[in-house]
């Protein structure tokens, strides 16, 4: 499979990991059983066995840890991680020991210090970031770890807008957002008069107003800032990824109640990241196909496709939504990849930042491509560097040449 890394570079993946492997959770937990032992033809068991209860418990807590440990990716690092082991860190984030997917486990924090970090006792979270002295963070300045959980799931979906404004002046470059949800609020400027004014709001796998805060904090107060992504979603990270001040953003899914006993050797790099991205992260979620099929559209001015009664009332107290897929199977890198393909072909043009029918090429198609992606399908990185070079060539008709 061709891939694109975040230099457009081609690239050959003979396998990807499933950044979803880091949500398998309690169900690792293997039952002890002697009797029910599956015979492979050539007489091996195909099932471990164990002697108790307490045993396969245990090994079902080494394998999540391992999964975790295998399975996060690195999504940023300009050198920063591995920290030493003993670094002197602060922990921020309300979320940082009340992980989403890790019912029951231990927090950051606790993580952490398993692993011989010296971690600050208290927490500085979204709430008492601004009332939190630089004094109380100073002895465990040499690294922020900012945990940033976002839910969501079958049964459980994330609201698809918040009440918080968004403005293209908190976008690093001044960015725009296609088209996000509005509201009506009143207008400041003109209070007497009564006066309303529409708003773009956020949505829900954006940065709050309070996460951001905290982040300005960490970045004030702590030498090396890293972030961890407690999330089951891709979120917007184009803001971290080009900010010069966070050094490392690192996606750790849904750890399960033992995975995160994994993080502290992942920052302390006992454990290699491994993990490649299952899907495009893109920059504008706004701008996908997608964002205008979705739920009651309510995220943006698609109107609504709620189902109604014959009398116009809703057909149940929480609405039923009708969703269109009207681009087909293009979802995610599906659509990425198409789209590049067709520019790069001619199909397709790309200019001035607008994507219209013409004839394009391939410079356009990787101008498109580093503009709408930050990071690609396959996408991960590591602590090991790589060098690969011809050794030799042993077929006469071969030239280096031909060779990529």
């Amino acid at each position: 499979m061709k891939i694109r890394n975040k230099n457009n570079m081609l690239r050959v993946f003979a396998s990807m990991t499933a950044v979803a492997v880091t949500g398998v959770m309690a169900f690792t937990t293997l039952f002890a059983s002697n009797n029910a032992m599956a015979i492979g033809r050539d007489g091996y068991k195909a099932v471990l066995d164990y002697e108790t209860l307490e045993d396969a418990q245990a090994a079902a807590a080494d394998l999540n840890q391992e999964l975790t440990g295998e399975g996060s990716v690195l999504l940023k690092n300009d050198g920063t991680l591995p920290l030493a082991k003993g670094a002197r860190i602060t922990v921020f984030g309300s979320e940082a020991t009340s992980l989403q997917g890790a019912s029951g486990s231990i927090g950051v924090p606790e993580a952490l210090g398993l692993d011989g970090f010296d971690v600050n006792p208290n927490v500085v979270t979204e709430s008492n970031a601004e009332d939190t002295a630089n004094e109380d963070i100073r002895l465990y300045d040499e690294a922020a770890v900012i945990v940033l959980k976002r839910g969501g799931g079958e049964g459980s979906d994330l609201a698809t807008t918040s009440s918080e404004e968004a403005t293209e002046e908190e976008n690093i470059g001044g960015w725009k957002h296609k088209s996000l949800g509005k509201a009506e609020v009143a207008n400041e400027e003109t209070p007497a008069a009564d006066d309303t004014k529409t708003i773009d709001v956020k949505h829900n796998l954006m940065l709050t107003d309070a996460e951001n805060a905290m982040i300005e904090k960490a970045k004030a107060t702590c030498d090396k800032v890293i972030v961890l992504l407690n999330t089951s979603n891709a979120m917007e990270m184009y803001n971290l990824d080009q900010d010069e001040d966070i050094n490392a953003i690192m996606f750790i899914g849904r750890p399960g109640a033992n995975g995160i006993k994994a993080v502290g050797k992942l920052l302390n790099g006992e454990l290699n990241p491994s993990g490649k991205t299952t899907d495009e992260w893109y920059k504008d979620f706004s701008a996908d196909p997608t964002w205008y099929n979705s739920m009651a559209n309510q995220q943006n001015s698609a109107g609504s496709n709620t189902y109604l009664l014959a009398n116009g009332e809703g057909a149940n107290a929480s609405g039923l939504h009708g969703v269109d897929y009207e681009e087909d199977i293009y979802l995610g890198y599906k659509y990425y990849e198409t789209v590049y393909a067709e520019i790069a072909a001619g199909h397709l043009a790309y200019d001035g930042g607008k994507l219209t029918n013409g004839q394009g090429d391939k410079a356009q198609a990787d101008k498109w491509f580093e503009d709408t992606v930050v990071y690609p399908f396959g996408f991960g990185l590591s602590y090991t560097d790589f060098e690969i070079k011809i050794d030799s060539i042993s077929a006469d008709n071969l030239k280096a040449g031909d060779i990529s």
